[in-house]
């Protein structure tokens, strides 16, 4: 039997453009790592770069699989946080340093390198642990209704009374020498 893709839980895109992604590393470097000519691509021609546009649609599915598995967001609630206010919201930005984060190891990947040594790496892969454990909120209005608001309820002496909380001195509830407390 085969199985019918839910388009709630799978994206058709990158959830970052190279824009975004070039906006936390420089493009020289991008250039080379993208390259198998051992010419450098040029900057405009990393828009289209095959193998950047790879790199950045594995990083997404390595992103979107951790959403999954901490159960929290769908496919279709990280785009709508990419396209609210044209991606340039706070949460935006931590999804567009994840997956650049994840994308410069892919790359360096392709290099047999790795990017322990980056720091956008490091913080990805720390806040990805955190969105696989259900752990991180990207903004959303939802967990926080779905919390409730903290309110609270001042008790007359006749509800606590009726309620049978305690109300009154210790002395009515435990039997001894209360002085020695006092």
């Amino acid at each position: 039997m085969a199985l019918t893709i839910n388009p709630q839980s799978t994206s058709s895109t990158c959830y970052i453009t190279v824009a975004q992604f070039l906006t936390l590393y420089d493009w020289r470097l991008v250039s080379e790592l993208v390259s198998d000519t051992g010419y450098s691509v040029s900057e405009s021609e990393l828009s289209t770069d095959p193998n950047l546009a790879a790199c950045l649609m594995r990083a997404s599915a390595i992103f979107e699989g951790a959403c999954a598995k901490g159960g929290r967001y769908f496919a279709s609630d990280i785009n709508n946080l990419m396209a609210y206010n044209n991606g340039n919201s706070v949460g935006a930005w931590q999804v567009i340093g994840i997956i650049s984060g994840l994308t410069i190891n892919l790359l360096k990947a392709r290099r047999g390198e790795t990017a322990e040594d980056d720091p956008n790496y490091k913080e990805a892969m720390r806040l990805l642990e955190r969105i696989n454990d259900g752990d991180l909120n990207f903004g959303f209005l939802e967990p926080e209704t779905i919390a409730g608001t903290a309110s609270w309820t001042q008790f007359s002496k006749q509800n606590l009374v009726s309620q049978k909380l305690l109300f009154g001195p210790a002395s009515y509830y435990f039997v001894g020498n209360m002085s020695r407390y006092q």
